[in-house]
């Protein structure tokens, strides 16, 4: 019975870790979303529906890294696939922004790097 006991408590702190996490990575994703569109401007902030509908994407991009995670141990087959799946879910984000939202996330991405140098 102790065994049972000990091993639902591990399986419980395990998912709760795991649930924490994925909690985590859609904020995280949220937030340097709404930061990249927020520099251009209070007008593109996102949506109260906007977060619900990122939520469930970024919860499904969550559970793919995961799984990514799990699966490949070498590190250039787990950079092959996070950038697959960067290159899948972007365009699933793209769908829910505006057309003024996904302009300045575009531009936001293409702005060239500034050396420290200059």
């Amino acid at each position: 019975m102790k065994h049972l006991f000990i091993v639902l408590f591990l399986f419980f702190i395990g998912f709760a870790m795991n649930g924490q996490k994925n909690i985590t990575f859609i904020n995280q994703q949220v937030e340097n979303l709404e930061i990249q569109l927020v520099k251009k401007g209070e007008h593109l902030k996102l949506t109260t529906l906007q977060l619900e509908e990122l939520s469930k994407i970024f919860n499904e991009k969550f559970e793919r890294v995961q799984t990514a995670l799990n699966k490949y141990s070498v590190k250039s087959e787990v950079s092959k696939e996070m950038t697959k799946i960067e290159d899948e879910f972007t365009p699933k984000v793209e769908s829910i922004l505006t057309f003024n939202q996904r302009l300045a996330l575009h531009n936001e991405r293409k702005k060239p790097v500034q050396s420290s140098l200059e």
